[in-house]
């Protein structure tokens, strides 16, 4: 997880002007925020199953499942 941290704390302001300039630059732009939120699920995801809070039901854990599994897909 410290390497997600580690990317959110150094990333660029974002610019709207930027963002529009290529649509194929727009879309691995896309591509590579759908990887590092599937890292992050996936990271989460971890940490629920290692440590299992009271909180965490069994209804969460099929659905984190759920989202875990469309996560690797995309």
């Amino acid at each position: 997880m410290s390497t997600v941290m580690a990317s959110i704390e150094n990333r660029a302001p974002h610019s709207r002007t930027r963002s529009s300039n290529s649509s194929g630059h727009g879309k691995s732009r896309a591509a590579g925020r759908q990887a590092q939120l599937a890292e992050v699920l996936s990271e989460l995801h971890s940490l629920l199953e290692e440590y299992w809070p009271a909180w965490y039901s069994e209804e969460l854990h099929h659905k984190t499942e759920l989202a875990l599994h469309y996560g690797k897909k995309a």
